[in-house]
């Protein structure tokens, strides 16, 4: 299933916040698919330090407040998943203590008004199966949250990965309230 190319990716810019965040790093990247037609824009966003968050939507829908629960029904999910995920090694040289996390959006339903459920929604499916298989346990380790549809890389460079995991659901947890229960 997940044997698809990857699309070559282009950097696009490093945007810094400029407000309470301490300053924190967005990097974008831009990617053409060829059997969809459509470009996508990758961000990863820096949440704290060594902790980035990988996001991805059509660049069709950039301005749209639901980019990110948008469909496009185009096929093409692994090489677009693929491409995505072809940051990493790239962000791990820059930042090689650096952990990853994915928060699943659940898919919206706009002719019926109807919204999936948050937890183990279709695309975190997909991304787990996904991320499972492309990404390995060397390097990461893997910490899945059914309830909210996320999923950490965690660096296995950090000394005590349990301390770290907990910091980090509390954290998560805080900044992004409307997630419910991380724990």
């Amino acid at each position: 299933m997940f044997d698809r190319p990857t699309y070559p990716l282009q950097f696009v810019q490093c945007n810094r916040l400029k407000d309470e965040s301490g300053n924190l790093p967005t990097f974008i990247y831009k990617f053409f698919s060829p059997r969809t037609r459509l470009i996508y824009i990758v961000r990863v966003e820096c949440l704290r330090e060594n902790l980035f968050a990988l996001k991805f939507y059509c660049k069709k829908d950039r301005k749209s407040d639901r980019k990110y629960q948008k469909l496009t029904n185009r096929g093409d999910v692994s090489a677009i998943l693929k491409t995505c995920l072809s940051v990493l090694p790239e962000m791990l040289q820059q930042f090689p203590e650096s952990s990853f996390c994915f928060i699943a959006s659940r898919s919206l339903d706009q002719y019926n008004h109807l919204r999936e459920a948050m937890a183990a929604n279709q695309r975190f499916r997909v991304y787990r199966e996904f991320i499972n298989q492309m990404v390995g346990e060397e390097r990461f380790t893997h910490v899945v949250n059914e309830a909210v549809s996320g999923y950490l890389l965690l660096n296995n460079c950090n000394q005590q990965p349990e301390n770290k995991i907990a910091e980090i659901k509390t954290w998560l947890a805080y900044t992004y309230p409307d997630l419910g229960d991380l724990t």
